[in-house]
Order: structure tokens, then C-alpha cells, then sequence
């Protein structure tokens, strides 16, 4: 095993047989192994976070803010400054078994969303999944292959992975409801920064009924699906700066170069997307000879004190 507590590596066929994980409000899930990585087969549906506290509720509540210097009436969802859920359209009968429930970006950014040993995934896992799985199929391959809860025509649905994906819809910033049917939008734990300090969001992804490919999006303040991933070290990736360059160029092809000197004397490790270890060094320099790589798409980890980096490479 290697990338302990981020990616679990299997040989053999694209998913494994389905384990379980439960929650702290004992819901159980099923769970698959993708080529290097497991996750969740069902969407969380969590109302607690993984120390027992209660994440709040938030429905069609409106309330009252400031702009400028005039009052204005807005929906809670807009402007509420913590984590909170809410099932789609308000009806937690409904909705909350097959599709969970939709988080805002607090929730997700609270690093215990998910069960222990479980966390949020970067943008970076969902580019391993859909790599994996052939980026421009990779939707269908992903999403449950009938139409009980996606609309027609659910293109190239197959559910071969064995990830199950749902159409559960999403909330927008303003607390309408919207797509459920038509588009599962998932959280990722990937802060985006628009090229300023502050950050405005977390990235996403969505899969659509018409698309047998994955969507990668930024920008929204709604609430949305989570999957879970395992691992055990998601608060020192999460907290990196999804923005940051740590080397260039990126595509390659002798030379990595790395963009800030605090990182030296850190270990870089570059994996295959098999999972297999490729180079493994202590960086002592400014630049890491990848020349007798292949060409294609790795997986870079570097470890430095108190912080663990994953990127994704391409070597020309």
C-alpha cells in the first residue's frame, strides 16, 4: 500500500465488492474500490458532523440583512455564515434515503462532514476517478444506468464502476431547488480563490442525464451532494491552496521546477496511475530529473512539515 489513508491500490476489475461504512447517525452506506481509490456508493446523508455535533438545518427561513444602508429580505441558504444541509425541496421523506442530503460549502470545509477515516475530495481524487475511468466516458460509467431516477436519455449510462451516481439536484445560492433528475453536483473540498487571497468557493463537479462525461465547475455558493472518499489525511491536503503552483511546467518533459524554495528539503514522491511508485526522493535542489518517466499522467505527492501536497503531472 502506498499514499497511506489517501488512496487504497487494487488490481484486478475497475470496482470491488461493495463494503459498508456507517456515519455518526447510523446511516450505513456501501462502498467501492476504483482502481486506486474508495469511495462511497451512496450520497451522504449525514445531519451530524463526525464529533457528534449537530449540523443545522436550514429550509425556506428568510431573513433580514443590510445592503448598503437599506434592509433587504434573503433566503437564509444566501448569507448563512455556518455549515448547514437541507433535503431537497424540503421533504426529507422524499428525497433523504435515495439522493441524501445537499451541504453548503461550510459544511464541506468543516473537515468532519464525513465519517472518521473518510473525507471530502479534492478536486485532484475526482481527476484520478475520471482518468481512471476514461475522461470522456467517465460520466457514464459513473452514473446508475436506468431511468428510475435519472431523466431520459441518461447517455452511456452503464454504472460499470459501481459508484452509483444520482441525480439528486442542487440548491442555489438564492435557496431554490433545481435539476433533480437531471444533474448530480457534487461537492469537492478544493477552495477556489478567483486570483485574489480570499476564497470565494469550493470547486464541484456535476454529471448530467445528457453527458457521458464529468463536469468540473467553480463559483457557486449552493448546496450540493457529497461523496466520501477514505483516507486519513485529508486536513493537511484540504488546506493547501488549490490555486498554488508548486512546480512548473506542467506538461513536462526533463524538468520539474519548483515555484517556491520553502518546499526543499520535503520528499517528493511521483506515482503511475496504477498506483505504482515511479520516484521517490528528498528534494535537495530546485529542480527533480523526471527525464526517464513516460509520457503520460502521474500522480506527485510531497511531503513537507505539517503538510501534504497532491498534484497531478503530465510528462511529454
Amino acid at each position: 500500500m502506498v499514499f497511506t489513508g489517501i488512496i487504497l491500490f487494487l488490481s484486478g476489475s475497475a470496482a470491488s465488492k461493495a463494503q459498508t461504512i456507517a456515519d455518526i447517525d447510523g446511516n450505513v452506506y456501501k462502498t467501492v474500490t476504483i482502481g486506486t481509490q474508495t469511495w462511497m456508493a451512496e450520497n451522504l446523508k449525514t445531519t451530524k458532523y463526525n464529533d457528534s455535533t449537530s449540523i443545522p438545518l436550514v429550509a425556506d427561513t428568510m431573513v433580514v440583512i443590510i445592503v448598503g444602508r437599506r434592509p433587504a429580505r434573503v433566503p437564509l441558504w444566501m448569507v448563512v455564515g455556518s455549515g448547514a444541509y437541507c433535503w431537497y425541496n424540503n421533504n426529507l421523506t422524499a428525497y433523504k434515503n435515495v439522493y441524501g442530503a445537499l451541504y453548503n460549502r461550510n459544511a464541506v470545509n468543516s473537515k468532519m462532514l464525513c465519517p472518521t477515516g473518510w473525507y471530502v475530495p479534492g478536486i485532484d481524487e475526482w481527476t484520478i476517478l475520471t482518468n481512471y475511468l476514461g475522461d470522456s466516458v467517465a460520466g457514464g460509467k459513473l452514473k446508475e444506468n436506468d431511468t428510475t431516477h435519472w431523466h431520459s436519455p441518461n447517455t452511456a449510462a452503464t454504472n460499470e464502476s459501481g459508484f452509483t451516481a444520482l441525480p439528486g439536484g442542487y440548491r442555489d445560492g438564492n435557496g431554490v431547488y433545481q435539476d433533480i433528475g437531471y444533474q448530480g453536483v457534487f461537492w469537492s473540498s478544493t477552495i477556489y480563490y478567483a486570483g485574489g487571497r480570499a476564497p470565494r468557493t469550493n470547486k464541484y463537479v456535476s454529471i448530467s442525464c445528457d453527458s457521458s462525461s464529468v463536469e468540473y465547475a467553480k463559483g457557486s455558493p449552493g448546496g450540493f451532494s457529497v461523496r466520501c472518499i477514505r483516507g486519513d489525511v485529508a486536513s493537511s491536503i484540504n488546506n493547501v491552496n488549490s490555486e498554488e503552483v508548486i512546480f512548473y511546467p506542467n506538461p513536462a518533459t526533463d524538468r520539474l521546477y519548483l515555484k517556491n524554495n520553502n518546499y526543499t528539503n520535503a520528499e517528493i514522491m511521483i506515482y503511475d496511475l496504477q498506483g505504482k511508485k515511479v520516484l521517490d526522493r528528498k528534494l535537495d535542489s530546485e529542480s527533480i530529473d523526471i527525464s526517464n518517466l513516460n509520457k503520460g499522467i502521474y500522480i506527485v505527492k510531497l511531503v513537507c512539515p505539517g503538510k501534504i501536497i497532491i498534484k497531478k503531472l503530465i510528462k511529454e
